[in-house]
Parts: structure tokens; C-alpha cells; sequence
């Protein structure tokens, strides 16, 4: 996600105390970044990350196989505005 930033923006992330997804969302969007791309962070943000990062959720095979797609399809797209 910091590298598609650099990329987007042309100079490196300058908020560094303010590392959380939210805003790096928030910033790309601000930048320019297609929906398909931002829509899908967020999705990932809102509906998996924050939910599973505590250590006592376990995620299962079926959902670890999905969850895995997702993030494999954004980062798709991700690389491919880089290679813009």
C-alpha cells in the first residue's frame, strides 16, 4: 500500500505517526486512486483486518482461502497502476 502511495503521489509517506489504514485510504482516494482499488482496502479494513487481527479470533480454511484472494486482487491492481 505505501509503495502504490509513493508511487501515486511521487514522495514518500510524510505522516509518520499517523500509520493506519484508515488514512492511508483516505489519502489515496484523495490522490486519485481508482474506487476499485480503495472500495476493496476498505472492505478489507473494515470487514476483515480490524476484526481479525486480535489474537483470539481464529480465521478459518474456507475464510483464510477467500480472504487471501481478495487481498492477492487488490494488490493486482495495486501493482498495476504502479506499472503505469
Amino acid at each position: 500500500m505505501l509503495a502504490y502511495y509513493e508511487k501515486l503521489t511521487g514522495h514518500p509517506w510524510n505522516l509518520l505517526k499517523n500509520k493506519d489504514w484508515g488514512q492511508y485510504i483516505e489519502h489515496l482516494k484523495k490522490e486519485g486512486s481508482p474506487a476499485k482499488i480503495t472500495d476493496r482496502l476498505k472492505e478489507i479494513k473494515d470487514s476483515d483486518r480490524n476484526p481479525l487481527i486480535h489474537p483470539d479470533v481464529n480465521v478459518r480454511s474456507d475464510e483464510a482461502h477467500v480472504l487471501f484472494k481478495l487481498c492477492a486482487a487488490v494488490n493486482f491492481y495495486m501493482a498495476e497502476e504502479i506499472a503505469k
